[in-house]
């Protein structure tokens, strides 16, 4: 629209290698890992260091999460955005970040509202004590007399008759329900496929899966993996 100089959203792509390879450098929050899926695109900074994953959507460019990038770069990330849905001439959305960012939106003009918040569990310091753990203790129990045991897997790897189960599990889950996969901001298999995802299953001494979850991992800045956040969560009936 024009020959002016602020670049378009046509100059965006779907660039997930990119993506990943800037989550690892400068970390991301906790659905950052989010921005690696199909169908999201990236407005990758001019100078290569940073980004900002979305999807465009009714004319609406609906970005996920905090932007990516070198520490004190955010505001630019934002501008940036907001400059290139301007010029492609589509409304530009935050979802799913975090304070840091909507105070930025704020300082732009911008109305927020909280929607959610994370629930954030200190595994190292995890005990399954007390009277509200009771169920999970029985749970446990239960899965230990009945010879249920927890593997962590990388599922892409699995065997083709565990990974068929995992697949006949979440059929049936979405069978019995009303909408679809929302693959925005809940994976399914496919997502639980990737690599750099870690999948628990809950299986018997028969090698049949009772269960599958599936964990994406947050990146801290400078690099590692800071936290890992729950994803798929199915279970066969019963």
């Amino acid at each position: 629209r024009g020959a002016g100089p602020v670049p378009s959203l046509a100059l965006s792509r779907e660039d997930p290698d990119a993506a990943r390879r800037l989550l690892r450098e400068h970390g991301g929050g906790s659905v950052s890992w989010m921005t690696t899926w199909p169908r999201m695109r990236h407005m990758i900074a001019a100078d290569g260091r940073g980004f900002v994953g979305f999807r465009e959507h009714a004319g609406v460019a609906i970005a996920l999460g905090d932007p990516v990038g070198p520490a004190g770069t955010e505001e630019d990330l934002v501008e940036d955005f907001l400059a290139r849905c301007e010029a492609a001439d589509v409304i530009p959305f935050l979802f799913s970040c975090t304070e840091r960012t909507a105070r930025i939106a704020a300082d732009l003009g911008w109305q927020t509202v909280q929607i959610a918040e994370d629930t954030l569990i200190d595994l190292p310091n995890l005990a399954f004590t007390g009277k509200s753990w009771q169920p999970i203790r029985t749970a446990i129990n239960r899965a230990e007399a009945e010879g249920v045991t927890f593997r962590l897997v990388e599922l892409a790897a699995e065997p083709p008759a565990i990974r068929d189960q995992v697949v006949a599990i979440s059929t049936q889950w979405l069978g019995e329900k009303a909408l679809p996969e929302m693959g925005f901001t809940l994976g399914g298999v496919p997502e639980a496929m990737d690599p750099d995802a870690r999948v628990a299953l809950a299986v018997d001494a028969d090698g049949k899966v009772h269960g599958v979850l599936s964990w994406l991992p947050a990146y801290r800045r400078g690099g590692g993996v800071e936290g890992w956040t729950l994803d798929v969560m199915r279970r066969l009936d019963g």
